[in-house]
């Protein structure tokens, strides 16, 4: 007889190609194998379950062995065999990706141990024990920045402990054990060796045992030590030893380590390679050698690691079966150990958080004495509420020395370790938080205050909401005050004894970005520049005295764009030695209400017109005036006096015309206006007036060319000048500028933002974690109420997470959940934790190919991958948030059920983080769709991810006015290349039983509902390589469509003028009113409902009802669209007529979603997008336009000219019998009249409202889009 294997946990026959299996105590063991069956073994074996594997000896004895199924690549070998290549591990394999930092206050030993294990999902009943003494209890217990798995094998190693694995009714259990004596004896009994010629004789064809043997003794130098108290290590040569010496704390603890860790080194000191055909000699158990037979020393043995091939050869080309297994073993009674993982480097400082198993909520806290590292007990003394600092004492000193916070559970401590050892670490102090807030604060004076015997003091103060910082002397009378009160921030400067001077060797710049700056004085103020004095305002500059104000220079430029006025109470007086010269390009007027103007000049007084106005002196009803011609005109309102004392001289002919002009044309009297902002008159940083006409260019793209989103800027001038605005583009231009140097800052996102946004997901995440650990109870009940035949089912991979929300039995619709998630769910178990511990360090491009191996060789498209990659690059630049997310599916998993944990260990863990990642979209039969806080977790990280990618763009750089320089910031690569794609045509939470080709087809006929019958007859839906395309009868009758992730679209190549966007907002629905909310919640309503009919009829393979479903979604769909843009009106364009857009038809193209007139004339042109509609396009003459470009408006209000002349030329038109039909055509009139008035004066506004929705509900925001359509 030969040796046979038999594989548990399938549902069908499975044939073993060929086995390997390799065991080692202390480390665990590797199960390769290569499987075949007439199934798809992707659609049984779960990554995460237990996969069990019988060996039948020739003596048709069986050993199992158990193992958790980590890997599975799956596909068929030949037409009707697939095969499958499996590879089991130890659960304790999950605890090597997990790392932290963690302070176990009054801990038992044995409970750490537990808590690790049980955290790689294995029940306490799976735990086997097996030590003769009770573990210590130590006041503390250090988990310092080590992963799980490396913290496991540290205290195992420090108590002499030793593990290993195995199987009990086909259920994978770890044992614990001192030693090696607690090894079980297999129950084969006395083995034997064969003959020297290591062959098996024919009257041993039954025979199991072994057929070679081989001693190995090595002879090992040294030995290991262990000090009390030894930092650093004593001598140079132990010092440069290849093992570490830890500390003990005392003589007992340091004998009993050492000779730990002198079995640890002598490992292996005698070994014994037996060779054979014995199953169940794997590492860890032991058993009895007869030393009669052949060349071994008889007696027991412990099996330390052993290695199992098993070959037959495939279904389809069996061969001979082929079987050996090979046993390293130790003498029973030689101890066994392990040696300790050697540390590894560690900062001097680092986080720790404090934990408590016994689950008590009394406080840890410092003993009397103020001793931080020896005594950290919890004490029922200390209450609940005390979370503030407490003074102490250290030893032998009775007043108080310092400040500290009481050890309260999960506070965050700092700490760090002697020779890179957590066995010798030591607490420094506390890592500040909300719960431990700042030392230096007004209610401990005793630590924030600075004070000399003189009555000097500094003081600093930390209370939230209002810090602070105080330096003063003379008793406060001489004091700066610089406060940070969020409310009303300022810097008092007081000096009430003696003067206060201020002096620079260059310049002193005051300056006032949005109030005013006042200098006050009871006696003189003087200002005194030897070059120039600048005094310069965004508003006004106002210089007041009671009696004189002097202003004397050298020179002095007084200029404005609009008006100067100079205004007296009295008279104004100009003196001027040399000339005056008065110009304006319009008209120049010289008036005086109540009395006159004397000019006197010592040489000519000159009063020249541009010659495009006219001239006049006015005075009392009379005037002379020079026009533009060169006409005068004298008019004399009573007396006209031509006087020369030689003679008057009329050179030429002269007309006289009495009777044409009556009165004079007095000029109005110019009002004296509030002074403007010289925005053409700048000052330098050296103090010199200059003109402000230069003009800076700004210019932020990406590395590949595109704009960066349109963000806000600043700029600062040298001279303090700031102009702030927005890129539109990537561009934006400043004009007017004076010259000179510059810094700009472009503001993508600031901190604050991004750390409310970290605190909104992680309390989602938390709200998720809690709900689970409440409902995980429920199900416990409910497998605990199954009988025994249940309970089988479940246990063999049947159950599946969510049903018992219903409060129905677990294994009601079993069939059809398994059914529906056969599809969807792939073989990405073991890839998703190397995944999540690439984001966890930030290796995008580690992500990057795990994810393309999936989409690679998954039998089935994957959904959303592509979009969670996105997500996941730019949160992997923010270490807090990619630590959050890349921790949450471990901790989900741990808050369920044991039973639960081994089905959805990995496989469920992609699941949950494509499911964030793509903000809900990507959600596949995953349970974590169903929380009451999903929505709110996937919202979060989508502000948390747009305001990542927009810090990234924050930017400050120098420049100058003479020089123009382009600003560039590397893209964020989030491309997944070379991958297959594998289209899908439904959705992946519902098993598709409806036909591919059908189910395109109905989408098809709703996306062509408003289309005429010629250009629907025009498509047809063909299937190739089991993939639906679309294909047309007669190109030129009809563009070309595709479909495109479960969409009907226009071929993306069509568009040959695209939409240009002139702004972009967006309308969070927290802003709208009650009313507003009620209604778009009512509508999303209405489109769940149509979901769910779609979901049905995919699952039942109804036609009819699929068709139906997707009518009534596009109809939810176009009404959240348009409700979401009456909304948007109301708010901002309050008072707006509407005005007619549908035609009188039934279809809804060739026409607006919605149009509008404003109370100032302007024309709003609305397109309403509602659901996952994106925005569409029309042949606009011989191109296609698409939505939002000016064409495709042109041409749309161009179709609405066409069809009011043929309403027009009806005869129904003005008929008595037809009047609805009247009024309706003369709307749609008066809209036309409205838009060619709107047209001539280009006041027309376009623009797109996009309420989006999600299968799992609307999204929270309306996007508005404005267009840009200047031409």
């Amino acid at each position: 007889m030969q040796t046979r294997i038999v594989v548990y946990g399938t549902n069908h026959p499975v044939h073993v190609v060929d086995f390997e299996l390799t065991t080692c105590i202390n480390s665990g063991f590797l199960l390769k194998a290569n499987l075949e069956s007439q199934f798809d073994l992707a659609d049984e074996l779960l990554v995460g379950n237990m996969l069990t594997f019988e060996i039948e000896s020739p003596d048709a004895i069986s050993t199992y062995f158990t193992g958790t199924l980590f890997d599975i690549q799956s596909g068929f070998v030949s037409e009707h065999t697939c095969g499958a290549e499996v590879i089991l591990k130890p659960r304790l394999e999950l605890l090597k990706q997990t790392e932290k930092s963690q302070i176990f206050v009054q801990a038992n030993v044995q409970s750490v141990l537990n808590k690790l294990i049980q955290k790689a999902g294995y029940s306490q009943d799976r735990i086997k024990w097996r030590v003769t003494k009770d573990l210590p209890t130590l006041p503390q217990c250090v988990q310092a920045l080590e992963n799980d798995y490396t913290f496991f094998t540290r205290l195992l190693a420090k108590y002499g402990l030793i593990y290993w694995f195995e199987c009990h009714d086909f259920i994978e259990s770890i044992v614990i054990a001192e030693g090696n004596l607690a090894s079980p004896y297999i129950e084969r009994g006395l083995l034997s060796v064969t003959d020297k010629d290591g062959l098996v004789h024919e009257h041993e064809t039954g025979f199991v045992g072994f057929t070679q043997c081989q001693s190995r003794h090595r002879f090992r130098m040294g030995g290991s030590q262990v000090h009390v108290n030894a930092h650093p290590p004593t001598s140079v040569s132990s010092a440069q030893r290849s093992y570490f010496e830890p500390a003990a704390h005392n003589p007992a603890e340091q004998f009993e380590r050492t000779g730990n860790l002198e079995l640890a080194y002598q490992q292996g000191k005698n070994e014994v390679t037996l060779v054979g055909n014995v199953a169940e000699a794997n590492a860890g158990y032991s058993f009895s050698l007869n030393g009669k037979l052949g060349t071994a020393k008889g007696g027991d043995y412990t099996c330390i690691r052993s290695k199992q091939v098993y070959k037959q050869g495939s279904a389809n080309d069996p061969k001979q079966v082929a079987y050996h297994s090979e046993s390293v073993c130790v003498p029973r009674g030689e101890p066994i150990r392990i040696a300790p993982p050697e540390h590894s480097p560690k900062p001097m400082v680092f986080t720790a958080t404090v934990r408590s198993l016994s689950g008590s909520k009394t406080n840890p806290h410092l003993d009397t004495q103020g001793q931080y590292a020896t005594q950290v007990h919890f004490d029922s003394q200390v209450t609940e509420s005390v979370k503030r600092l407490t003074q102490y004492a250290c030893r032998g000193q009775k007043q108080p020395t310092g400040l500290h916070f009481p050890l309260l559970p999960d506070s965050n401590v700092l700490i760090g370790c002697m020779n890179n050892d957590p066995d010798q670490s030591y607490l420094l102090g506390f890592a500040l938080n909300d719960t431990q807030p700042s030392v230096v604060t007004s209610a401990n004076n005793a630590q924030n205050v600075l004070c000399s015997r003189g009555q000097n003091l500094l003081m600093f103060d930390d209370t939230p909401n209002t810090p602070h910082i105080v330096l003063q002397t003379l008793a406060g009378n001489q004091h700066l005050v610089l406060h940070g009160d969020k409310k009303q921030p300022y810097i008092h400067w007081l000096a009430q004894l003696g003067a206060m001077n201020i002096f620079a060797a260059k310049d002193i710049q005051l300056g006032s970005v949005k109030s005013a700056i006042r200098l006050l004085t009871n006696k003189t103020f003087i200002a005194s520049a030897k070059q120039q004095l600048a005094l310069e305002s965004k508003k006004s500059v106002i210089a007041d005295a009671a009696t004189n104000l002097d202003v004397t220079a050298n020179q002095i430029d007084v200029s404005a764009e609009q008006n100067i006025t100079l205004k007296a109470g009295r008279s104004h007086r100009s003196v001027i030695q040399s000339d005056i010269n008065l110009k304006a390009d319009n008209n120049l007027t010289i008036t005086a209400p109540a009395g006159s103007q004397i000019i006197q000049s010592q040489g000519n007084i000159t009063v020249k017109g541009s010659g495009s106005g006219n001239l006049t002196l006015a005075n009392g009803g009379s005037e002379i005036s020079i026009d533009s011609s060169g006409n005068v005109n004298i008019f004399a309102d009573k007396l006209l006096t031509l006087k020369g004392k030689a003679m008057a001289v009329f050179d030429g002919s002269m007309e006289q015309d009495i009777g044409s002009k009556q009165s004079a044309t007095m000029p109005s009297v110019p009002q004296i206006a509030q002074l403007a902002e010289n925005q053409r008159l700048s000052l330098t940083a050296d103090g010199v007036a200059s003109l402000a006409d230069k003009t800076i260019d700004l210019s932020y793209f990406y590395s590949d060319g595109t704009p960066v989103e349109d963000i806000d800027y600043e700029v600062v001038m040298d001279n303090g000048k700031i102009y702030t605005g927005q890129l539109s583009g990537g561009t934006a231009e400043i004009i007017d500028v004076p010259a000179g140097n510059y810094t700009v800052s472009y503001i993508g996102e600031d901190e604050e933002k991004i750390i409310s946004l970290r605190q909104e997901l992680r309390t989602a995440l938390d709200q998720m974690v809690a709900e689970i650990r409440k409902q995980a109870d429920i199900q416990e009940r409910l497998i605990d109420d199954e009988n025994l035949g249940m309970q089988g089912l479940i246990y063999s991979g049947a159950f599946l997470y969510g049903l018992y929300q219903q409060g129905e039995s677990i294994v009601t619709g079993v069939a059809d959940l398994v059914e529906g998630t056969a599809g969807a769910i792939y073989d990405v178990g073991a890839a998703t934790f190397r995944i999540l511990g690439h984001l966890a360090t930030g290796d995008v491009e580690a992500m990057r190919a795990e994810l393309q191996q999936i989409m690679s060789t998954a039998s089935e498209s994957i959904n959303g991958i592509v979009e969670a990659f996105e997500t996941l690059v730019i949160i992997a630049e923010d270490e807090e948030a990619r630590t959050l997310l890349a921790n949450f599916p471990v901790r989900y998993f741990n808050a369920h059920s044991s039973v639960e944990r081994t089905r959805m260990a990995g496989r469920l863990s992609f699941e949950i983080l494509l499911a964030l990642a793509t903000f809900g979209s990507g959600a596949v039969v995953s349970a974590i769709a169903k929380s009451n806080y999903f929505v709110k977790a996937t919202r979060a990280l989508e502000k948390l991810t747009q305001a990542t990618k927009l810090k990234r763009l924050n930017y400050t750089r120098s420049g100058t006015t003479e020089k123009v320089q382009l600003d560039r910031i590397s893209k964020v690569e989030t491309d997944i290349d070379d991958v297959k794609r594998i289209e899908s045509v439904a959705p992946a939470s519902v098993a598709l039983k409806v036909n591919p080709r059908t189910h395109v087809k109905i989408l098809l006929d709703d996306f062509l509902s408003d289309a005429p019958e010629h250009v629907k007859n025009n498509y047809r839906v063909a299937l190739r390589d089991g993939k639906p395309y679309i294909t047309r009868r007669n190109q030129t009758v009809s563009d070309q469509l595709q479909y495109v992730d479960g969409q009907i679209v226009f071929a993306s190549n069509r568009i040959d003028t695209p939409n240009k966007v002139l702004q972009r907002l967006k309308v969070d629905h927290k802003s709208l009113t009650p009313a507003a909310k009620q209604k778009l919640k009512t509508l999303e309503a209405q489109r769940n409902q149509a979901i769910a009919k779609r979901d049905a009829a995919l699952k039942s393979g109804n036609a009819e009802h699929l068709k139906a479903a997707y009518k009534d979604m596009r109809a939810a769909s176009e009404e959240l669209g348009e409700e979401a843009a009456r909304i948007f009106v109301e708010q901002n364009y309050p008072g707006a007529t509407p005005l007619r857009s549908k035609l009188l038809t039934d279809g809804k193209q060739g026409q607006f979603d919605q149009l509008y007139q404003t109370e100032d004339g302007r024309l709003l042109v609305i397109e309403a997008k509602g659901g996952s509609a994106t925005w569409g396009s029309r042949m606009a003459g011989k191109r296609r336009a698409q939505q939002g470009s000016r064409e495709y408006m042109d041409s749309i209000f161009k179709n609405y000219e066409d069809k009011l002349r043929e309403y027009l030329d009806s005869p129904n038109f003005g008929s008595d019998k037809y009047e609805v039909f009247t009024n309706q055509v003369e709307q749609l009139e008066d809209m036309i009249d409205a838009y060619k008035s709107s047209k001539l004066t280009e006041s027309i506004d376009y623009i797109g409202v996009q309420q989006r929705a999600r299968d799992n509900g609307l999204v929270e925001v309306i996007d508005i889009t404005e267009f840009d359509i200047i031409r």
